[in-house]
């Protein structure tokens, strides 16, 4: 088994112990010593362990005090399989087996796996095999990548995400701030911590402070969205989540699925059709008009979950970490609000400071709270300066409410993008107007509307906006307020 190179980097490490179901029971019982012995003497390290099912189930029968010495927070435990099968060259109800048999071995021995160990080979279902199984954390040999890539990463398939961490035969010659896991042999494990012990960490406690790295490759070619069609994509896997059985609804959720739609984007737009089928799913699934649904998903399969806010009328997803809308659709009007091509985020604070208009870099906002009732969801949003945003969605309804403490002038205000086709705009019930070039307006209430779609953007406080139209087709608002961080600033859109 390979062991770990000597060479002392900036990097965070964790070493990997693998003990197969070839090496038999006396093997499997000096891995487990090891640890143990490694772990009493180094109190702050950590290690992620794989034994197989079968290894743990006679542990627990033959030698239950030396499993009991592996303190629970400080071993990450994989799962894999009863028998070590190879997790891509068995069928699907025999892997199902092996996990199911194995997850009971670890339930009598009193363990929790945190991740699935995958050995020697990749394939693209075993993001839904690691998902179904509750697994968000699968490692591999780092020689199936791609690319070279030492750190933890998102995988995605079918609209589902896990991080990935590469296993490397070595300690990577890298400097920064990722992780390298490292593959470890037993009776190497206490060189290895003496050396790199203040690099050591644990995979969870790393990716709670820092968050997976870039996307990571496993080597296969398969076919993947268009890039004007990764929206939609998303918005897809939504709604093929829960589907009900048999019935026009999922006959037409499969017709959505089809290569045109998610390949080619001189295709026909399947966006209205989605919202279409959309509506149509509540009424098979019985939703009236007081259903609401706020859960947490991995909507762009980053490894980071977002938010998710649906009513009978609207549907949207809110990013904190990103600090943006990642869609706003109108079900009612089967209008993909957003969804503008090229992409442009939805950014719910925009802020300019001082007279020269300095623009900082956005905050990560995170959910301070939640509420849902009678077709009504809100969500609080904080960040560490003290910024917030509360926002209301109610029925085809939404509303946010924005502070932004400040030490000078501030401009601040939420800038949406908005699908009009030749957009018209008119301000406090005056005349309406092309919005066809850059203009600025100030007002209470902002109309703007196309041939087949109109929203009403209406501020508690007189305020001014941006309007910037977008050579791709549609426009960006930014309604926004002069402040110098003191008080409250309210502002609603109703899309009719």
């Amino acid at each position: 088994m390979p062991t770990a190179s000597t060479t002392v980097q900036a990097m965070h490490v964790v070493p990997v112990v693998v003990a197969t179901h070839a090496s038999g029971p006396e093997a499997w019982e000096r891995t487990v010593a090891a640890v143990a012995a490694c772990l009493d003497r180094h109190s702050h390290a950590s290690v992620v362990l794989r034994l197989p099912g079968a290894a743990i189930d006679h542990l627990a029968q033959e030698d239950r005090p030396l499993l009991d010495r592996l303190e629970a927070d400080r071993v990450l435990w994989l799962a894999g399989g009863f028998s070590d099968p190879l997790v891509t060259g068995i069928g699907p109800e025999e892997l199902r087996l092996q996990l199911d048999r194995e997850r009971t071995a670890m339930e009598m021995a009193g363990i929790t796996p945190g991740g699935l160990w995958v050995d020697g080979e990749w394939e693209p279902g075993l993001v839904s095999v690691a998902r179904d199984a509750g697994h968000h954390l699968v490692f591999f040999f780092a020689e199936l990548l791609a690319e070279p890539a030492p750190s933890p990463g998102p995988i995605e398939r079918a609209g589902a995400a896990v991080v990935g961490v590469p296993v490397s035969a070595d300690r990577p010659d890298v400097d920064g701030e990722g992780l390298a896991a490292v593959m470890v042999a037993p009776d190497a494990l206490e060189e290895f911590l003496s050396e790199h012990g203040k690099h050591v960490t644990s995979v969870t406690r790393f990716l709670s402070e820092h968050g997976p790295g870039g996307r990571l490759a496993p080597r296969l070619s398969m076919p993947v969205p268009h890039p004007s069609r990764l929206g939609f994509y998303r918005k897809l896997m939504l709604r093929a989540s829960v589907q009900p059985g048999r019935s026009p609804v999922s006959d037409a959720l499969l017709r959505l699925q089809s290569r045109e739609h998610l390949l080619d984007p001189a295709a026909d737009d399947p966006e209205p059709d989605l919202l279409e089928t959309a509506v149509a799913l509540d009424r098979a699934l019985k939703r009236g008009e007081s259903w609401v649904e706020v859960k947490d998903v991995d909507f762009d399969a980053d490894g980071v979950d977002e938010v998710y806010v649906e009513t009978t009328s609207a549907a949207l997803v809110v990013d904190p970490a990103e600090g943006v809308l990642a869609f706003w659709d109108d079900k009612d009007g089967s209008w993909p609000v957003t969804a503008v091509q090229p992409p442009v985020p939805a950014v719910l604070l925009r802020r300019l400071v001082g007279e020269e208009g300095t623009e900082p870099a956005p905050e990560p906002l995170f959910v301070q709270g939640r509420s849902q009732g009678r077709g009504r969801a809100e969500l609080l949003l904080g960040s560490e300066s003290g910024s917030s945003v509360r926002l209301e969605l109610d029925g085809r309804n939404l509303s946010l409410e924005l502070t932004a403490p400040a030490t000078e002038t501030v401009r601040m205000g939420p800038e949406l993008p908005l699908r009009l086709a030749a957009p018209r705009l008119r301000v406090d019930g005056g005349p309406w107007r092309d919005a066809d070039e850059p203009l600025a307006v100030s007002g209470h209430r902002f109309r703007l509307a196309d041939d087949h779609h109109s929203i009403l953007i209406s501020a508690l406080r007189p305020c001014e906006m941006f309007v910037h139209p977008l050579e791709g087709g549609g426009l960006v608002v930014w309604p926004h307020w002069l402040t110098d961080g003191t008080g409250t600033y309210h502002i609603s859109m109703s899309p009719s």
